[in-house]
């Protein structure tokens, strides 16, 4: 088989372990977030203020009416997590260097995620509701970002050999 051939079956099977992880994994990867949020936030001293009720959290902030947060797909890591997996799979490098490497990536995502997810339900117990929904849709899309291309730049770094001085071509040497 061609490399091509073998380049188009590997795609597709990464496109069943995301499509297929999303499915099955949604619902509780989902809950296991939510209650990992609502531990951060007892951490932060708010767990007289906030009611895990499955992906949903109930936020009670002070001096305000109480309202449901839910941690919906889109603001889950688990598409981050399987499209990391697929991409580990694919680098070069010794299985216990590439194990390493992708467990870096997908704690840097998979923490980054948990630790917007929290700040966000933070500012709706300081601030209200509207504070939760502008943090969430800024700061919040920042660090998903970050969260996941840190991590990906961090397995890469894990991975790739480094190289000496001596050995690097300045872009743009003849």
């Amino acid at each position: 088989m061609s490399g091509i051939g073998r380049a188009a079956i590997r795609l597709a099977a990464f496109g069943l372990v995301v499509v297929g992880g999303a499915a099955i994994l949604r619902d509780p990867y989902r809950r296991v977030e939510a209650a990992a949020a609502v531990a951060v936030l007892d951490l932060c001293g708010a767990a007289h203020r906030t009611t895990l009720l499955g992906f949903s959290v109930l936020l009670a902030p002070a001096g305000k009416p109480a309202f449901a947060v839910i941690v919906t797909p889109a603001c889950s890591s688990l598409p981050s997590v399987l499209c990391l997996l697929c991409v580990a799979s694919m680098l070069p490098g010794p299985g216990a260097r590439r194990a390493l490497a992708c467990a870096a990536a997908l704690a840097s995502a998979v923490i980054g995620n948990l630790l917007r997810i929290s700040a966000s339900m933070g500012a709706g117990l300081l601030a209200g509701r509207s504070s939760l929904v502008l943090f969430h849709n800024s700061v919040g899309t920042v660090v998903t970002f970050a969260s996941t291309l840190g991590g990906f730049i961090l397995m890469l770094y894990l991975l790739l050999p480094a190289q000496s001085g001596r050995d690097r071509t300045p872009i743009g040497a003849p």
